[in-house]
């Protein structure tokens, strides 16, 4: 079933992708000058990477898209977080 079009639903949509770009760019340019953070905080955003995985895939092959963005959101959140931490531009 269709509905009409509007744009207006595409902000959100563009407001996250900025929010993403930006933490790319900006960790990106800080390569070289952040510490090694402790290795508690890439344990746990590799592991919310790993999950978020698991669950992107369950839900994508379920056609639940709503999960989908909501999971990719909250792994967002959780780079932000370890971002804070010091985890910027590392190996890891």
């Amino acid at each position: 079933m269709g509905a009409p079009w509007n744009s207006s639903g595409i902000e959100g949509t563009a407001r996250w992708i900025r929010r993403v770009w930006t933490l790319v760019t900006d960790t990106a340019g800080q390569a070289g000058q952040a510490g090694q953070p402790h290795p508690k905080v890439l344990r746990t955003l590799r592991r919310k990477l790993h999950q978020t995985l698991r669950q992107l895939t369950h839900d994508f092959e379920n056609f639940e898209f709503n999960a989908v963005v909501s999971a990719l959101m909250e792994l967002l959140n959780e780079m932000y977080k370890a971002n804070e931490r010091g985890a910027a531009s590392t190996a890891e």
